[in-house]
């Protein structure tokens, strides 16, 4: 015989251990629903047969190998509701709600195998008609018991409710006021997945609640096939949020070890049976429903193996593949305390299904949570961190007060903060704007500068050129008649290749090469003087280098520096030219006879 599953003991007593921060296993029970009379009218046998109270054996009809399922609690067909309720440990639950956690139960099988019942009872004979007491669910039971629970607290407890349905993939809120419209499912870091505008009512009592269980379970979708006459067609989940009033600040007492904290949250999950659509005979919307139905289901179980596997449990779970995921995202893989009720039918024809529920019961109790219940706001602080506290506090409202006297517009905290923000991005965008056009001033004042120098690179181009043009009509031979040599006083003196006077005296208008005076045309002597025009030494012994430039400024025929230049020619300036009037100094009356033309 084959034995899967593992013992996990008593559920009330696993979690008596406490499950603050722990792995806690998903606690599994297992209820098998006797045989209805519709399976003995037929003369169907059972295949299930429970070996204690943890074990469940499987016998083929066809004669194979048993197969043995072991689970928290296994409860057969003679077991009554309150036996049922009792073995879940939903009272533990209860408890743990109370100190803040978030605890779920919720049922899961084949349709018609009874969840329904095992949650909130047999269906309501009439409207209005109560549920007899005996017949009660775990649901009905819970309520009471919680009620009666806060009562004993010493403390005021407040009780909140909401009840929705999956349909079709579509949230819908049944405790609404008019028709059931579809609704968002939204996440955020803060309360994870959440319904979005799902309506909470507050609950002033017993009656008010089952009232209101009996509301929605009214409205819930439910349709009658071939293996169930009344088949619930869609998940529902019904949850309580108790919260107890939280003391003044100035008003803290120490928290006593056994006082629970805040806030809690109990969910119960009837979730919709998965069904064969060649067994249950389904057809339209029916055959729509079931599709949708396993979609979801199919989708919980992916991932439940996924969580299942130590490499794949902290990387990525699929929770958003189906709304139901999403709802369940923190009983499976969170921070709760999660109970299911696995439902099996014993009939022998049911056997492939019954057999799919107890492998999908025996993967989810090797789940694990690490419930973590929220940090309780009562608890004294020590003193010194009380101080620490106080300290930080005078030093907050002084910050404010600044911000606030930086910006007297901006009230409060938030304003201070925005002004503060602005200011810092406007004195940025202020830099920037005043740097961009600084480098735009720069950069117009270099474009200015190479524009002007453009300029004057070409005036000094052009003035280079003139100058060449000059010197090369300086040195070049210019054809002439040849005449005779004519007093250098009466004529003035035609260039030849010697550039112009320097000046308007009467020395200068001799040739710079020979020294003779010069005529109207040209040197008589500028043949001859052809090849020397190259040569380093001039006629006379005169140094070409120490010639005045071409473009040398004239100069008065007085002064000292034409003086000096007519010297250094070998020129005697005379009395009108402004020169020595002492015997010493005094130059020959005559000039020296220029050299003929040969």
């Amino acid at each position: 015989m084959e034995e899967r599953g593992s013992p996990d003991g008593d559920p009330a007593r696993s979690l008596e251990q406490g499950p603050q921060g722990q792995e806690t296993p998903i606690q599994v029970v297992l209820r098998v629903r006797p045989m209805s009379t519709a399976e003995l009218r037929r003369g169907e046998q059972s295949a299930l047969h429970c070996s204690g109270t943890q074990t469940l054996q499987v016998s083929p009809p066809g004669g194979g190998p048993d197969v043995a399922f072991r689970f928290g609690a296994v409860l057969d067909g003679a077991r009554t509701q309150e036996d049922v309720f009792r073995a879940c440990g939903v009272r533990r639950l209860g408890e743990l709600a109370l100190r803040g956690f978030s605890c779920t139960v919720f049922t899961f099988g084949q349709t018609g195998s009874g969840k329904t019942y095992t949650l909130t009872g047999p269906p309501p004979q009439g409207e209005g008609a109560p549920v007899p007491p005996s017949l009660a669910g775990i649901m009905q039971r819970t309520f009471a018991w919680l009620l009666d629970r806060a009562q004993h607290l010493g403390a005021p407890v407040t009780l909140r409710a909401s009840y929705l349905e999956i349909y079709n993939e579509q949230v819908r809120d049944l405790l609404s006021v008019g028709s059931p419209r579809p609704l968002a499912v939204r996440w955020n870091k803060t309360r994870g997945f959440y319904v979005e505008q799902l309506r909470v009512v507050e609950i002033g009592g017993l009656e008010a609640l089952m009232e209101l269980l009996q509301m929605g379970l009214s409205r819930r979708r439910s349709s009658s096939h071939t293996l169930n006459q009344a088949s619930s067609r869609s998940h529902a989940l019904l949850t309580l949020y108790i919260s107890r009033p939280r003391p003044q600040p100035q008003q803290m007492p120490p928290l006593d070890p056994g006082e629970p904290p805040a806030s809690g949250k109990l969910c119960f999950v009837d979730l919709a049976g998965s069904e064969k659509v060649a067994a249950t005979g389904s057809r339209g919307e029916l055959m729509l429903e079931a599709n949708n139905i396993n979609r979801s289901l199919l989708a919980l179980g992916h991932c439940i193996s996924l969580l299942l596997d130590p490499q794949r449990k902290h990387n990525h779970i699929p929770f958003r593949d189906s709304k139901l995921t999403k709802l369940l995202a923190d009983s499976l893989g969170g921070h709760g305390v999660t109970l299911m009720v696995a439902c099996v039918s014993p009939s022998a024809r049911c056997l492939p299904e019954t057999l799919s529920t107890l492998r999908y019961a025996s993967r989810a109790q090797r789940v694990t949570t690490r419930p973590q219940a929220p940090k309780s706001p009562v608890a004294k602080q020590p003193p010194r961190l009380e101080n620490e506290m106080l300290q930080l506090q005078e030093e907050n409202c002084r910050l404010r007060f600044q911000l606030d006297q930086m910006d007297p517009k901006a009230p409060g905290l938030h304003g201070a903060r925005g002004a503060w923000a602005q200011r810092n991005l406007y004195g940025m965008l202020r830099e920037f704007m005043l740097e961009n056009e600084r480098l735009r001033k720069e950069m117009s004042q270099l474009q200015s500068s190479r524009d002007l120098a453009w300029g004057e690179q070409q005036v000094l181009a052009q003035q280079v050129q003139e100058l060449k043009g000059r010197l090369l009509s300086a040195c070049s031979i210019w054809p002439g008649p040849a005449a005779a040599p004519l007093c250098p006083y009466l004529t003035p003196a035609a260039p030849c290749h010697a550039p112009p006077p320097l000046c308007s005296c009467l020395c200068c208008h001799l040739c710079l090469l020979c020294r003779a005076p010069l005529a109207h045309g040209a040197c008589p002597r500028r043949e001859g003087h052809l090849p020397q025009v190259l040569d380093p030494k001039a006629p006379g012994d005169m140094p070409l280098s120490a010639r005045p430039p071409p473009w040398a400024p004239p100069c008065s025929p007085g002064s000292a520096k034409c003086l000096r230049e007519r010297w250094s020619r070998g020129c005697k300036p005379g009395p009108e030219a402004g020169g020595p009037q002492t015997p010493d100094q005094q130059l020959p009356a005559t000039w020296p006879e220029p050299a003929t033309t040969q």
